[in-house]
């Protein structure tokens, strides 16, 4: 099974915000940053995050994953890998310290990992909606 860059990124995306939504609500604020950091994720229907600099950073994490410059689809593996990718080149810069944590336990673990095959999943059967019920279709990249 292959994801587009989109599907890749809403998986991440999923995936992430599905850590935020499990963690007991007294460790909230202590990680924050990830709610942060997700609101600059969503995506409009134009194909650029929220904080433009979010797509470039999942370009070059796509790119540095699968050794091409291009936004060939990806295996599920390759776009965990993506999505710790991204998420780390956004913690070297931006970080408080909370992503970067993050970054260390996801790159400790593989596409394996607990919630990610679940996510991928949701994005590929059409079952995630990243706008809240506020547009289309997440299969049209």
């Amino acid at each position: 099974m292959k994801l587009s860059w989109k599907e890749a990124y809403w998986a991440a995306y999923g995936f992430l915000d599905t850590i935020w939504q499990t963690m007991p609500e007294e460790d909230r604020e202590l990680l924050s940053e990830l709610d942060d950091f997700l609101g600059s994720m969503i995506m409009p229907e134009d194909g650029i995050s929220a904080d433009p600099a979010l797509t470039p950073l999942w370009h070059e994490a796509h790119a540095h994953v699968t050794r091409s410059s291009g936004w060939g689809d990806l295996t599920e593996a390759e776009a965990y890998q993506v999505m710790v990718r991204f998420l780390s080149l956004w913690a070297e810069e931006h970080s408080d310290g909370t992503l970067l944590g993050i970054c260390a336990d996801l790159s400790r673990t593989d596409s394996s990992r607990k919630g990610w095959s679940e996510s991928v999943e949701q994005v590929l059967q059409g079952d995630f909606d990243p706008y809240f019920g506020l547009t289309g279709d997440v299969n049209n990249p």
